[in-house]
């Protein structure tokens, strides 16, 4: 009888750390929730899986002040690397203006065109890294200018950009920041799950001696 009990307990905590175990997974696949720097709750951030997190700021400023600003919070103006991070920035511009969350239209990237021939030279990334990144999503007609005045804007609703005045603070246009994510409470708790899981593995393999 003694033996029967063991087993069934053993059963029991084996089907407690299974559940758990899923549970760990579920809340690791979370990742990060929030850009540094910036309020969990703040509807004004895009989190990437890919370790990338993108903060749309609602200020008129230049591009040379922007880029400033970016880099005081330990960040750097946008950098734009794919057809994704512009769809999902652009989307969630569009998203803000319909609903009327929206102070800017446009916002400025962290890249600038020298000359109209020559590739866009982007911000360091935030981790001080020049780059190389061979993207681009050009209006048409675009890059019409180069140099003071071929600085990059996104324009959301068409999720393409233009050039501008660098050091002209313009009219509904705010600015894209990217920084460091930050980790969520989700990865805490599933810090803590681990640690649970591992606790009741121990008591069942005690069980089992």
């Amino acid at each position: 009888m003694e033996h029967m009990l063991r087993e069934a307990s053993t059963m029991v905590l084996i089907s407690l750390v299974l559940v758990l175990a899923m549970f760990t997974s579920t809340v690791n696949c979370r990742g990060y929730s929030k850009c540094a720097n910036v309020k969990a709750n703040d509807p004004y951030q895009v989190v990437f899986k890919n370790n990338r997190c993108y903060h749309m700021v609602q200020d008129s400023i230049s591009w040379n002040d922007a880029a400033s600003a970016c880099r005081a919070r330990n960040g750097t103006l946008a950098i734009i690397r794919n057809s994704e991070t512009n769809n999902k920035i652009s989307q969630r511009a569009t998203s803000l203006d319909s609903n009327d969350r929206a102070n800017v239209s446009f916002y400025w990237i962290g890249g600038k065109v020298q000359t109209a021939e020559a590739a866009i030279t982007w911000e360091r990334d935030i981790n001080g890294v020049a780059i190389v990144n061979p993207f681009t999503a050009y209006a048409l007609n675009e890059p019409l200018s180069s140099g003071d005045r071929g600085c990059l804007l996104l324009d959301p609703g068409e999720k393409s950009w233009a050039t501008d005045f660098c050091q002209v603070a313009m009219e509904l246009t705010g600015y894209v920041c990217e920084y460091k994510p930050n980790g969520s409470e989700s990865n805490l708790r599933a810090g803590m799950s681990k640690l649970l899981v591992t606790f009741l593995l121990t008591v069942v393999l005690g069980h089992m001696v």
